[in-house]
């Protein structure tokens, strides 16, 4: 099938992560599988010492299934930055949980 996901994540501070992209194969978004790769991935920075997460929208026309994914998993709307729309999630008040379990690996 090839690669279906694509995260790209930065610091904004050492407690504070930013998920600057996160793009996924139309083939297999909507079936439950964002929300696990989301889940993993605030798993990981708990474990990274993280306080906090920032989720980046940008609206396109071919994005548009993914203008409410972060409020739907529990982000909190914060104030757009320039054509971005932004997110937070609080690690230590907050939780999701998987729809399936999927291993993963941290380094």
């Amino acid at each position: 099938m090839g690669d279906v996901v694509f995260l790209q994540i930065g610091l904004q501070d050492s407690a504070t992560a930013v998920i600057e992209e996160f793009v996924m194969s139309c083939r297999v978004f909507e079936r439950k599988i964002e929300q696990n790769v989301m889940f993993h991935l605030l798993n990981i920075l708990r474990i990274k010492k993280c306080d906090s997460v920032v989720g980046l929208y940008k609206p396109t026309e071919r994005n548009v299934n993914f203008a409410d994914f972060y409020s739907k998993i529990g982000f909190k709307d914060l104030p757009n930055f320039e054509s971005y729309k932004r997110y937070s999630f609080s690690l230590s008040k907050n939780s999701i949980k998987p729809e399936f379990e999927i291993e993963t690996e941290i380094e």
